[in-house]
């Protein structure tokens, strides 16, 4: 696989303004479903004889980071006026979530918080702030990554580097097994 690299932001498509602050904090597809989710429940909720707050549903729902985002960007946008702006800019909002590039990241084990963080600043430093990870665990695996980007796929596991090694030396090792 190629190094992976960004487009132009020309052929990518920018519908992200007013949701830039909510999006950089969606680092996975497992964020970005559980934001959607949430989203569904505020335009739910704004239909109610008496709706609650968005920041009560906010942090009920999503992690502090993206609830925080949520609803100084709904506040910035001027949609906690009325229930259709709010319903305009959740509406927006689940767009802009439409439009992440998904990097499929099979791991040997389930990432950490850490892991997370390290990984997804490493793809979004590459690939750009529309760029998210998609993990999964495959314990066969033996301490590698299986990586799937737009069309490209790349294995990178212990065995196959000592494999390789040996191939490589394979004359080296006769020799001093002899």
């Amino acid at each position: 696989m190629t190094e992976l690299t960004a487009p132009p932001a020309s052929q990518r498509g920018e519908p992200r303004k007013g949701y830039d602050g909510i999006l950089a904090q969606v680092r996975t597809a497992h964020e970005r479903d559980i934001v959607k989710g949430a989203l569904d429940a505020l335009v739910k909720n704004l239909y109610h004889t008496e709706p609650k707050p968005l920041e009560e549903i906010a942090e009920k729902l999503l992690p502090y980071a993206i609830s925080k985002a949520l609803v100084s960007s709904a506040r910035l946008a001027h949609a906690a006026d009325n229930a259709a702006a709010m319903e305009a800019f959740l509406s927006g909002l689940v767009g802009a979530l439409e439009t992440f590039r998904v990097v499929k990241l099979e791991l040997a084990f389930e990432p950490q918080e850490e892991t997370i963080a390290i990984v997804s600043r490493w793809v979004r430093q590459r690939l750009g702030g529309d760029s998210i990870i998609d993990t999964s665990v495959d314990p066969l695996l033996l301490g590698g990554a299986r990586i799937a980007f737009s069309g490209k796929y790349r294995e990178v596991n212990l065995a196959d580097m000592i494999e390789s090694a040996l191939i490589r030396e394979e004359s080296r090792i006769q020799k001093l097994l002899s």
